[in-house]
């Protein structure tokens, strides 16, 4: 009997053996991530934006968490030009050795796609984590432009087609979401390029420009202090950091609801073992109430997280949304 038992064990040894193997060929991101040597040295996280910024601001408070997690000093360098895609550009064509990274945004890197400013797409990289989602893109106007509320401006823009001028970052996140606003709140503006957030809030206060749209953070002390009016926000629900905004969904636009994810990105070819550690690196900040605190304070979003199993799925389903208005981002 004993005989005829060692084979069966032998083939059973075996066959085990061989699905351990084939695991670890089929899910090589899931094997030894925790073990591998990395980092050994400082890393590069790459801001495609300026200093001062949103992006920024996110980058450098994960490099103060991520420090602790990695046991690795992560320098941020902010590489800005091109409304994000210089940054990126340099990243694609870095060494995929698992030292340079970059912090991006999905929603300024599909509307320069759409808009033909870069070939790059999340496809170009390997993504190891969404770390933010922002849904709190405002339309914002000045106390004296007589829109005292949403419906004051809803009823004028609808009356008068392409009257009244709203400031964004054209090839950026903020014009992809006038265009949404547009479409599903039935009016037309007239689109001004103000690059970003440091020249649009002195227009609005000025009344230079009558409207314009980027997150509550960026506006958030003037609204506070009362020169500023938040219309409506477009998120889903009302964001309890600032109860008082209604949302486009309230105001009849579901259509309308936008939101920004701020990516970790790889070179294409970086090892997934140190794609997944940084992955499990970013998902662990996550859990950490000082960062909370953090981004809650300054930019009134909650910790969000998408790891590198389910990001590109996040980022295709965002994908899948922006290139509807692909038409209207061209102004056809």
């Amino acid at each position: 009997m004993e005989n005829m038992k060692k084979p069966l064990f032998h083939r059973l040894s075996f066959g085990l053996v061989g699905l351990l193997a084939a695991g670890a060929c089929l899910f090589p991101a899931l094997v030894g991530a925790a073990d591998v040597a990395w980092p050994k040295r400082p890393i590069e996280l790459i801001v495609p934006f300026r200093s001062g910024g949103d992006t920024d601001f996110y980058a450098r408070t994960y490099a103060k968490y991520l420090e602790k997690e990695l046991g690795a000093a992560v320098t941020v360098i902010n590489i800005e030009g091109a409304g994000g895609n210089i940054g990126l550009q340099q990243l694609a064509a870095s060494r995929p050795d698992g030292y340079k990274v970059a912090l991006g945004q999905d929603g300024n890197l599909f509307t320069s796609k759409l808009m033909g400013t870069t070939d790059l797409d999340h496809n170009s990289f390997e993504i190891a984590a969404i770390g933010v989602r922002d849904d709190t893109a405002v339309l914002v106007t000045n106390k004296n432009s007589g829109f005292a509320k949403a419906q004051d401006f809803l009823a004028k823009a609808r009356a008068e087609p392409g009257k009244y001028s709203v400031g964004a970052t054209i090839s950026a996140f903020s014009f992809f979401v006038v265009c949404k606003l547009e479409a599903a709140g039935n009016f037309r503006l007239n689109p001004v390029d103000y690059g970003g957030a440091a020249a649009m809030i002195p227009a609005v206060m000025g009344n230079k420009i009558p409207l314009v749209v980027n997150s509550y953070g960026v506006f958030k002390q003037y609204i506070d202090n009362g020169d500023l009016i938040a219309l409506m926000v477009s998120g889903e629900k009302r964001n309890p950091n600032f109860p008082n905004v209604p949302t486009v969904v309230e105001l009849g636009m579901q259509d309308a609801v936008a939101a920004r994810g701020y990516f970790f990105a790889f070179p294409k070819g970086t090892d997934k073992a140190i794609v997944k550690k940084l992955s499990d690196a970013v998902g662990a900040v996550q859990k950490n109430p000082e960062y909370a605190a953090d981004i809650k304070n300054a930019y009134c979003v909650e910790p969000f997280y998408r790891d590198m199993t389910t990001a590109n799925k996040y980022m295709d389903d965002v994908w899948n949304d922006m290139v509807k208005y692909k038409d209207a981002m061209l102004r056809k």
